[in-house]
């Protein structure tokens, strides 16, 4: 198939890692973010729908293939080295199809890629391309190949590199103004904000040296700073949480605001070296709760810091063939590789999990589709060697995503951290499986994981959920009660597995029964009133179902199954009604009611600890499993 070369126009895609919404509206109702108010005056936007699990390696990876993991072979942080036999962070090799650059430059489009996770070994492509890993090195650390293609270009993209050494007070001051006042040895706050902020902008600086070096046609880059910040300063974030002390308030409750204008400011910049005739995307894989929805602490178990990551993301477009004006509605990080490739005339494959968002283009005439991509030859393959990985970046890596949380500490035993590493991964994909009603496949993969885990309360109550999806219901209450013989105690999730099966089998008066007596001992969690509004819904008692999906809004006016069932209930036709009904849709910016068919990292919790803690810990996991209810809501997706 001999496509070339069509479309003039640039296109230029920049990620922003964990941006919200809630955060994004403040800042621009105060005339902060000039330039992504421009984009959405100027064009689309709207929320866009992450997929679970909400880890950003799988989650970019996604984007950039139109796939999900299941198909694309990205599966957590890490990665087994089956040469040295140690772990790893996941890197590009693992991938398993074709991204988006991958296609442009097999069709004569000139392509820079930089910093997405993961992209390290630099793949070849039509232009150049800078690897996640580009950040990694510290000042005077030996330079490594292939983190720059072309890689006689690396020693020239080394000149833009930003250390943590070189950023002075004065430029933290712009985040945390009383920078001066703090002592650092024993505050290490504005050391890890120095090493972000030089992230940050070495990657800017790698992107406008790309631009300025080549006639590029599609230009992408992923800045992860703003997640970062997140998981260490959302703390802060205004308005101040129970237990954050004053000292540490007053100093960083601005850090997180000022970190989304400096990306603004960037992104400014990125927009006037892109110059005319240019498509902009300003695009984010999840959100990042920063109201009462965040989490107090969070447990010690792999990938524990995405509970601190909403479902829905952003995602905004300007250019010469979008509408202007206009909301998106129901978008999904999907959409986003097939949106692409319509932007530049070709066909989306039948192979991707994504669709093209017609709706934002003033032609909403469909490229005709081709089977796959995977099919198709050319230049710009994937072709490098998996043995790439220099231990140097490895290390700093594997560090950086331990600090965060994203991963464990290791032990001496290789054999044992290998071990995890699959089991991990195997438990991700059996999210993604699930998410895609690929029940039987998941069950396979979770019955492996149970045989050796069953202490796993993540493992064994996705294996229960599993066996529920799949009608087994008898043998899921076995487990459970299994597993609560065994740990001496009845714990909160295994009784939602309870309710769930009962209420699969009719058994609507014993469901509710059970959730209320869990009520009496979990007090704010959204996503337990919409469970317990539902069985008072299929028994006809649809004057208790309003008040507990009203119980469920005022604590979170984003949960979406709550303002859909209400919806459900009360748009009967009548006026005052249908006047109640739109302004909840105002509540969720107009999306249209988008669930997300998988079971969140639910059980991502230390349930064995002392049960008096506080039970609103609990309200993250289970109002995100709550996503998962709908099967039981009438016509309401």
């Amino acid at each position: 198939m001999e496509l070339t070369k069509k479309n003039k126009e640039k296109v230029l895609l920049v990620g922003w890692d964990a941006a919200h919404w809630d955060i994004i509206n403040d800042l621009l109702t105060q005339n902060k973010m000039p330039h992504l108010q421009s984009i959405i005056e100027n064009g689309a936007s709207g929320t866009i729908e992450t997929l679970k699990p909400a880890l950003s390696p799988m989650l970019w990876t996604s984007i950039a293939t139109g796939k999900t993991a299941d198909k694309h072979g990205i599966l957590g942080f890490i990665e087994p080295d089956l040469e040295k036999a140690e772990p790893r962070p996941v890197s590009v090799t693992s991938r398993q199809c074709k991204a988006i650059w991958n296609i442009l430059s097999q069709n004569k489009y000139v392509t820079n890629v930089i910093g997405w996770w993961p992209s390290h070994p630099a793949e070849p492509v039509n232009g150049i391309s800078v690897s996640n890993m580009f950040t990694k090195k510290g000042k005077g650390e030996p330079l490594i190949s292939n983190v720059v293609y072309p890689q006689n270009r690396t020693q020239e993209f080394e000149k833009g590199r930003v250390y943590s050494e070189d950023i002075t007070l004065n430029d933290l001051a712009f985040f945390v103004p009383k920078a001066h006042t703090i002592n650092q040895d024993k505050d290490k706050h504005l050391h890890n904000l120095a090493a972000l902020l030089a992230n940050a902008k070495s990657i800017q600086n790698a992107t406008k040296k790309s631009m300025i070096a080549t006639d590029w046609d599609f230009t992408a880059v992923y800045f992860d700073v703003i997640d970062q910040v997140s998981h260490t300063f959302m703390k802060y974030y205004p308005p101040q949480m129970h237990g954050v002390p004053q000292e540490y308030y007053e100093l960083y409750n601005e850090v997180v605001a000022k970190m989304y204008i400096y990306h603004d400011e960037m992104l400014g910049e990125l927009i006037n070296l892109a110059g005319d005739d240019v498509t902009v995307i300003v695009l984010s894989d999840h959100g990042f709760y920063s109201n009462h929805l965040r989490p107090v602490r969070l447990p010690n178990d792999p990938a524990s810091p995405a509970l601190e990551h909403s479902s829905f993301g952003v995602v905004c477009i300007s250019g010469n063939q979008i509408k202007h004006g206009i909301k998106i509605k129901g978008a999904n990080l999907l959409d986003i590789t097939p949106t692409l490739l319509q932007f530049f005339n070709l066909p989306m494959a039948d192979d991707m999990d994504g669709k093209i968002m017609l709706d934002i283009f003033k032609n909403t005439q469909q490229q005709s589709t081709i089977e796959s991509w995977e099919k198709i030859k050319g230049e710009s393959e994937l072709s490098f060697s998996d043995s790439t990985q220099n231990s140097w970046y490895s290390t700093a890596a594997l560090f950086q995503m331990m600090e965060l949380g994203y991963i464990q500490k290791f032990e001496v035993d290789q054999e044992k951290n290998l071990k995890k590493i699959v089991n991990e991964s195997n438990y991700y994909l059996s999210t993604v499986l699930m998410a895609k009603k690929k029940y039987e496949e998941a069950f396979l993969l979770l019955n492996d994981l149970i045989i050796e885990n069953k202490n796993v309360l993540r493992y064994s109550f996705k294996y229960a959920a599993c066996m529920q999806y799949m009608g087994k219901q008898d043998e899921a209450v076995s487990f459970v009660q299994e597993l609560q013989e065994i740990k001496s105690r009845e714990l909160p999730p295994y009784k939602i597995i309870e309710a769930l099966c009962l209420s699969s089998e009719g058994k609507h008066s014993s469901a509710l029964d059970l959730l209320l007596e869990l009520e009496k001992e979990i007090t704010h969690l959204s996503a337990l009133f919409v469970m317990i509004g539902n069985e008072y819904y299929h028994l006809s008692n649809s004057e208790m179902a309003i008040e507990y999906f009203k119980k469920a809004i005022v604590i979170d006016s984003q949960n979406i199954l709550a303002l859909a069932n209400l919806i459900n209930i009360l748009d009967d036709g009548d006026l005052l009604k249908r006047n109640y009904c739109i302004q909840l849709n105002l509540l969720t910016r107009n999306q249209e009611p988008n669930f997300i068919n998988t079971f969140d990292e639910i059980t991502n919790f230390d349930f064995n600890q002392d049960r008096t803690v506080d039970f609103r810990k609990y309200q993250l996991i289970i109002r995100l499993f709550l996503e998962q209810f709908h099967k039981g809501v009438k016509n309401i997706n």
